[in-house]
């Protein structure tokens, strides 16, 4: 799972500690997160097509007003299985993100999961 942020993006700085937590929470050998500073690292953002623009006000002397161009594509994340690009999400939604990380995970790692849910749930319903 890769998050393509950028340092001056708000949204990249709100979803950054979520993103953070996942790779902690879903850390193993079928899953790897990474982030790439799309302005330190523009050549990898091309090769991807992630765009983005700068949060900076623009004024347009036609309509004599401030203009918000807002993050474009920004924060951008990519899910890649066996090399290639399995899925896209944009913008800084935690619930997208989290099921852009369960599609990489493969149905062996989700059997275990489940598996030791239940022996938590067995557990606790013992206990009571």
């Amino acid at each position: 799972m890769v998050d393509f942020w950028a340092e001056w993006c708000g949204p990249c700085r709100v979803i950054a500690p979520i993103f953070e937590k996942f790779a902690v929470q879903f850390d193993g050998p079928n899953i790897a997160f990474y982030k790439v500073d799309v302005d330190e690292a523009s050549d990898i953002a091309q090769e991807v097509q992630v765009t983005a623009v700068s949060t900076t006000k623009i004024w347009y002397s036609f309509s004599n007003r401030f203009l918000n161009p807002g993050c474009g594509q920004m924060p951008t994340f990519m899910a890649f299985k066996g090399g290639k690009m399995i899925n896209k999400s944009l913008g800084a939604d935690p619930r997208k993100l989290e099921v852009r990380t369960y599609t990489v995970l493969d149905d062996k790692w989700l059997i275990n999961t489940l598996q030791a849910l239940i022996q938590d749930v067995n557990k606790l319903n013992a206990e009571n």
